[in-house]
């Protein structure tokens, strides 16, 4: 299987085509450097990516299940109606990436960096975000429920509208243009304040 996606993966950037309807289960795929490809109609499950890279690639309905994606570098990257459930992505790499219509549950992401991307329509649920990077991110109608923010960095990506009050954020590293609308509970504001450098005077 592994060999099989290697060759149409070469095959494909030297004939300049697409690659369709990839089914991978509980393989090991190792040293791929795909660029400036598209990948569509294909399923991953239970599947380590081992010293890959995927750079400029396309993904368009492709689901991620329960697959080892730690330290792999996407970058220029865009995926539309793909799915990542129960996955490792561990400090992968998502700078200026494009997700629209894209989920990810129950996933570890921790040391994740999805700065500078632009999700549209994409929702990140019962994820492990701590230590992620998600800065000068554009955000359209995305949402983060029960996930885990804890010493996230979220500097310049407009939160106005997201919805924070089911997640954790103890401890995330946030800028005051960032805040500016987003809804959260009276203790995260709080501690938000806190981070801030905001005083709370109660004397009067």
């Amino acid at each position: 299987m592994d060999a099989s996606f290697s060759e149409r993966v070469y095959e494909a950037m030297d004939e300049g085509t697409d690659i369709e309807g990839v089914y991978l289960s509980s393989d090991a795929v190792e040293d791929v450097f795909a660029r400036k490809i598209a990948i569509n109609e294909s399923e991953f499950r239970s599947s380590a990516f081992i010293q890959c890279a995927f750079e400029g690639v396309s993904f368009h309905n492709v689901i991620f299940d329960s697959c080892d994606l730690q330290n792999t570098p996407f970058r220029a990257c865009s995926f539309r109606e793909c799915t990542f459930k129960r996955c490792r992505l561990t400090g992968v790499d998502m700078v200026e990436n494009v997700f629209q219509h894209v989920s990810f549950s129950d996933c570890v992401m921790q040391y994740s960096n999805l700065s500078g991307s632009k999700l549209t329509k994409t929702k990140f649920s019962d994820t492990d975000l701590t230590n992620a990077y998600l800065n000068e991110m554009k955000l359209k109608e995305t949402a983060f429920h029960g996930c885990v923010m804890k010493n996230a960095e979220i500097a310049h990506t407009p939160l106005m509208g997201v919805n924070l009050t089911s997640n954790d954020i103890a401890s995330v590293s946030v800028t005051l243009d960032s805040l500016r609308g987003a809804r959260v509970t009276s203790l995260q504001a709080l501690a938000l304040s806190l981070l801030l450098g905001i005083v709370i005077d109660e004397t009067e």
